[in-house]
């Protein structure tokens, strides 16, 4: 790779074969910034080439569905891990964003994509007001395959909240996805009648769901009022 030092590049493209390759926290920003200059990245695969630790700052998720930017590649963590996501503080009151017009998590919209070989750690994600997951807020017709969660937090009140998404549609796949018993889903069904889930917090009454060989052992902290 030319002796570019990863630890300032924020990502290295083959654009022969559609490949790009993060090795940073840089990388990552990078990815959500260009997500609709390259068509969300469709027929394109993202790979991890090391851990990224994102604990430094609130994470701005990849993707808006209220803005219907959604990643749509192949996202391959190549069992790299995301350590430290997350939105708090004040983040979580954020009155600019409400319900569906965004999706809190690593990615705030998935569609027709694969999130594959990835492991995620340390992570929070807090709401008063947004669908909310670890791995996506909104996932339509998406492939979640060879995850692990771990030591992760993410919590909500008036919308959708889930170990892995926060709501699927479509035709949605999750496949080898191990959520332990440090992870923690919370929310408080309010007067919306939402619900918490621990892999998805609620589904489309359209969608076609698959689950194979998960293994969800996570801790639910719901209270009805």
């Amino acid at each position: 790779m030319g002796g570019v030092s990863v630890d300032v590049v924020p990502v290295i493209a083959d654009e022969d074969d559609g490949t790009f390759y993060i090795f940073n926290p840089n990388g990552m920003e990078w990815l959500s910034e260009n997500l609709t200059a390259r068509d969300g990245f469709a027929g394109k695969t993202v790979k991890l080439k090391e851990d990224i630790d994102l604990s430094a700052s609130n994470w701005d998720p990849i993707g808006n569905n209220g803005a219907d930017e959604a990643f749509t590649g192949t996202f391959d963590g190549q069992d790299h891990l995301i350590s430290g996501a997350h939105i708090s503080g004040d983040h979580c009151w954020d009155g600019s964003v409400y319900g569906s017009s965004e999706g809190w998590g690593l990615f705030a919209l998935t569609d027709g994509a694969t999130i594959k070989n990835l492991k995620v750690e340390d992570a929070a994600f807090g709401s008063y007001t947004v669908i909310t997951g670890t791995i996506a807020g909104y996932a339509n017709n998406t492939t979640f395959e060879n995850i692990e969660i771990s030591n992760t937090q993410v919590a909500g009140y008036n919308w959708y909240t889930g170990g892995v998404v926060g709501w699927a549609a479509g035709d949605c796949t999750f496949r080898n996805v191990n959520l332990d018993n440090t992870v923690k889903v919370g929310t408080l069904w309010d007067a919306h009648g939402q619900c918490a889930g621990g892999i998805a917090g609620g589904i489309s009454s359209s969608s076609n769901i698959t689950i194979e060989d998960c293994n969800i052992s996570c801790v639910m902290d719901v209270i009805n009022d």
